[in-house]
């Protein structure tokens, strides 16, 4: 939540020019966030933290459609009877057994 200064309630002043600070010495990259030596170091490391635990990773992400899409139907069907099974799909592929 903001508030009507612009601010995230429960940051000061002093907290937003540290904020800003880190934000430019990672030339504004979070993958790249570190806190440096010296007298606002565990504040640095508090305000990193915030910032990482506020974040969707890439591995929480959601697939997008087209990764789905893109996924490998023969390698999904191999999970049948074994708890992922996604059930029987016709994949336009020539059945092995009962051809005559």
């Amino acid at each position: 939540m903001v508030t009507g200064d612009g601010a995230a309630p429960g940051w000061n002043a002093a907290d937003r020019e540290l904020l800003r600070s880190l934000l430019r010495r990672s030339d504004y990259a979070t993958s790249d966030l570190d806190a440096k030596a010296g007298p606002d170091h565990d504040r640095e490391t508090v305000i990193i933290g915030r910032i990482l635990e506020g974040m969707i990773q890439c591995d929480g992400y959601p697939s997008s459609e087209k990764q789905r899409m893109a996924a490998d139907r023969e390698a999904l069907l191999c999970w049948e009877d074994e708890g992922g099974s996604i059930g029987v799909m016709d994949l336009g592929a020539t059945s092995t057994a009962g051809d005559a």
